[in-house]
C-alpha cells in the first residue's frame, strides 16, 4: 500500500493532462506516453506502476535516438561507441567517429550502446592483458 500512496498523490508536470492527478489521467493516454516519451526513470515507474494496478499491460520503453554521423566524414564511416572513466571513477558511454575519432556525443547508457562499449572493450582487455603478462616475464 505504500507504493500507492505516492502515485496516487502524483500529478503529471507535462502534456495534455499537466497539473491532473494520475489517477484521473486515462489508461490509453498512460500506455501512449510509456511507450512513446522519453520519461525520467522515476516518472516512467510511476505511470508505469498506475497502469499496471489497473490492469492493463506495460509497453516498452522507445528505443534510443540513433547517434547522428560525423559532420566531416559522412554517414557511411560508421560510429565507435566505447567506456570512458571519469576522474570519479564512475564510467559514461562516449561515441566518436570510426574515421577521424572526432567526438560525437554521450550516447545513454541503454542498449544497444552499452552492447557495443561491451564489445569494444573486450578485445582490447584481453590484449592488454597478454601484454601485462609477457612485460611480467621479462
Amino acid at each position: 500500500m505504500s507504493s500507492e500512496a505516492p502515485a496516487a498523490d502524483f500529478v503529471l508536470p507535462f502534456g495534455r493532462y499537466n497539473g491532473v492527478p494520475l489517477a484521473a489521467v486515462p489508461s490509453e493516454y498512460l500506455g501512449w506516453l510509456l511507450g512513446k516519451v522519453k520519461l525520467s526513470t522515476g516518472i516512467r515507474a510511476t505511470v508505469a506502476a498506475e497502469l499496471s494496478t489497473r490492469g492493463h499491460t506495460v509497453p516498452p520503453a522507445p528505443p534510443p535516438r540513433p547517434i547522428a554521423p560525423c559532420r566531416r566524414c559522412g554517414p557511411n564511416v560508421g560510429v565507435s561507441v566505447h567506456w570512458q572513466k571519469l576522474r570519479n571513477g564512475q564510467r559514461r558511454l562516449r561515441a566518436e567517429c570510426r574515421r577521424c575519432g572526432k567526438f560525437l556525443t554521450y550516447p545513454p547508457s541503454v542498449m544497444p550502446y552499452t552492447t557495443m562499449a561491451n564489445a569494444a572493450l573486450a578485445p582490447h582487455g584481453v590484449n592488454a592483458q597478454q601484454a601485462g603478462q609477457t612485460d611480467g616475464k621479462r
